[in-house]
């Protein structure tokens, strides 16, 4: 690392200054990791005069990487602030939303603080035009400094522009269960499910993570013996082989089993392999019903650990929704139930915990359950409040033309217009993107005034600060 930062005087291009400091912190996050696993270290203890000293491993290593970064991040901001002056790319936006992203990262730095960095930074600030946001941050900014184009709204700037940077309110200690990323809140309550062998009913958007939650009790099951089976039920058969690619690629490699054992197995009406030899079996609800009412696999049910239902919505179809009944209570094991278009979760959690509460009773009047493994509490997850989508869905109309197949199209422009004036709002189902909000409220200061909208101007409504996802949701609402 010191041979590869020794090296960056020499280098001015920006490309090569981000390789370096992406390999740092990449680096930094390593250290910490293992600091978080030992415990925080000590070395000897020293003499300074009168005082004795401890020196703190874990600070020495901070201090050591937020002095180099400080000057690698400084160096590229001062190149991007070199293309937005003289707009050399023709997209400075881009340029603009780079530099944020760093001085995101900085701002949390104890180095940040240091007076001639806050001087430099107020100066950048000034010049890129987000005036409010430096003084919301407590940078010494002038007006008398701001460029001609004078003060713009930072927070209409990431509506527009950094989307897809947002970050998620995700708690800053890291969930020692999960090793690759920092799972959300909601997340954390389903990992505390499984691990108390509960059940539980999820209502998530699509693209916000649910489905990890399935594969993170596959791997419980898996690491408790080579006998615990998981059901993992799909609605299609297309989609059993969309997930059985999924679990094979995650898990076939991490076990050896025993011969004739196999980590997954597939069993719909037109394919079947390793059916009742497999520890994750992906299947579709007709042939789990076919297996539990099996006389011949009544050891193989007993083996069941966990039942996930993907899409479980499918339950109040009009066609095979019965069926999904049947298994819910035909099952003698805790369940996951995964959706993403549930109109009264409540209703059906209800109706979930009230089958649990029969099953329980069924299983104290039979002395061959087990019953100490297993827990007959149904959860509603996100116990409170909404689960925030990682991705946003945008829609478009396909035109099929060479030129440009795909044209935006804003959700509120799929809706009829008599319902709306007959409702006089827009329904709460139609979400936004964050680019789309923006493109909402201008529409909306056209046609009614910039008086009448006022308060849902986003630097008024949103403030000027660095945004959230959970941000963008409110503000969604209240357009």
């Amino acid at each position: 690392l010191d041979s590869k930062y020794k090296a960056v005087k020499d280098v001015a291009i920006t490309n090569k200054l981000t390789d370096i400091t992406v390999m740092f912190e990449n680096k930094w996050k390593e250290i910490q990791k293992e600091i978080e696993k030992v415990g925080i270290s000590n070395t000897n203890s020293k003499d300074k005069g009168k005082e004795k000293v401890k020196d703190n491993l874990e600070e020495d290593i901070k201090a050591y990487f937020e002095d180099r970064l400080t000057k690698l991040y400084l160096k590229i901001m001062k190149n991007h602030m070199a293309t937005v002056k003289f707009d050399k790319d023709g997209d400075s936006n881009k340029v603009k939303v780079d530099f944020m992203l760093l001085f995101k990262k900085f701002m949390v730095m104890d180095t940040f603080k240091q007076d001639k960095n806050k001087e430099t930074i107020s100066k950048y600030m000034a010049k890129l035009g987000f005036l409010e946001l430096a003084a919301n941050l407590g940078l010494p900014v002038e007006k008398g400094e701001s460029s001609k184009n004078s003060s713009e709204s930072f927070a209409r700037f990431q509506l527009e522009n950094m989307g897809v940077h947002l970050d998620h309110d995700n708690p800053k200690e890291r969930d020692k269960r999960v090793e690759k990323f920092n799972p959300d809140l909601w997340q954390r309550e389903l990992f505390d499910v499984v691990d108390k062998r509960e059940s539980a009913l999820i209502i998530a958007p699509t693209s916000s993570g649910k489905t990890y939650a399935s594969y993170y009790c596959m791997e419980n099951v898996l690491r408790e013996s080579n006998d615990g089976v998981v059901v993992y039920i799909s609605p299609t058969k297309a989609l059993v082989n969309q997930v059985a690619a999924t679990i094979c690629a995650r898990f076939s490699r991490r076990k050896a089993l025993p011969a004739g054992s196999a980590v997954y197995g597939i069993f719909t009406k037109d394919f079947r392999e390793n059916t009742t030899n497999s520890q994750i079996l992906v299947t579709v609800p007709e042939c789990l019903e076919i297996l539990l009412l099996s006389p011949e696999r009544s050891s193989w049910a007993k083996r069941v650990r966990y039942v996930v239902f993907d899409e479980v919505h499918n339950i109040g179809a009009e066609s095979r929704g019965e069926i999904w009944e049947h298994i819910m209570t035909l099952i003698r094991c805790p369940f996951l139930a995964l959706s993403a278009t549930i109109q009264n979760p409540e209703t059906l959690h209800d109706w979930l915990q009230k089958a649990e509460n029969f099953k329980k009773e069924r299983d104290n009047l039979d002395k061959n359950v087990d019953k100490s493994n297993r827990s007959y509490t149904v959860r509603l997850v996100p116990s409170k409040g909404k689960i925030q989508r990682h991705a946003d869905l945008k829609k478009h109309i396909f035109t099929g033309q060479e030129d440009n197949h795909l044209i935006p199209l804003h959700p509120v422009a799929a809706l009829k217009s008599s319902s709306v004036k007959k409702a006089e709002i827009i329904p709460s189902h139609i979400v936004m993107s964050p680019k789309e909000c923006v493109e909402l409220y201008d529409a909306l200061e056209k046609l009614l005034g910039k008086k009448a909208v006022e308060k849902i101007n986003p630097s008024t409504m949103l403030g000027e600060q660095f945004l959230k996802k959970k941000d963008i949701t409110e503000y969604n609402a209240n357009l």
